[in-house]
């Protein structure tokens, strides 16, 4: 990586995840009402500086993959690098496709978090999608809701929205979670999709 690209990278990690984020985001109980399984694949989209990626990786362990999506070429080579020092072998970083993730085999989970509201198209990128989650597949999106800074600067989208939305593209709402103030945390999963026990459970 280049010295451009590093000094970017470490611009973007002191951004995105500043001294306390574990304590505001809550990142293990998020991961923990996904119930991921030991062996799945998942897909971390707009992975970032990884801040999801490596605790998504931890729990689906050494028999499961972790795709990790975002279109900063950078973010995406300091995670490789950063996946070879600490010995994790089942993370796989990729670009997405214009108009949708391009993911290499089907899923078991696609998670974004405040990631929804940069997405084209919708309603017809997450109907695309849908044909790349494996039977019981699910997508979890953590978004933040139109308050505050979240408000003013736009990156936030309410939760009516993104069922409605998420309706549209052929889904249904399956579980929804209350765990950080001031965000959304929604899992769907395609409208013709049958229960699945880690999705019933609705938390308020």
């Amino acid at each position: 990586m280049t010295l451009a690209g590093r000094i970017k990278v470490a611009i973007k990690q002191f951004i995105y995840s500043p001294a306390g984020r574990d304590r505001k985001q809550r990142p293990d109980e998020m991961i923990a009402a996904l119930a991921v399984q030991p062996g799945e694949t998942v897909v971390d989209l707009g992975s970032g500086t990884g801040y999801y990626t490596f605790r998504l990786a931890r729990a689906v362990g050494p028999g499961g993959r972790v795709y990790a999506i975002d279109t900063d070429a950078d973010l995406l080579d300091d995670l490789a690098h950063r996946a070879t020092r600490e010995g994790i072998s089942n993370l796989r970083t990729t670009h997405p496709a214009p108009t949708e993730a391009g993911l290499p085999e089907p899923v078991d989970l696609v998670f974004l978090s405040h990631v929804y509201h940069h997405l084209p198209d919708r309603i017809g990128y997450f109907g695309r999608l849908a044909r790349s989650l494996r039977p019981g597949g699910r997508v979890a999106i953590v978004e933040g809701r139109r308050q505050g800074m979240a408000r003013i600067f736009g990156h936030a989208t309410e939760p009516e929205v993104v069922r409605r939305e998420m309706e549209s593209a052929g889904y249904r709402l399956a579980a929804s979670h209350s765990i950080v103030p001031n965000e959304s945390f929604q899992v769907f999963v395609p409208a013709t999709a049958g229960g699945d026990s880690r999705t019933l459970a609705t938390r308020t």
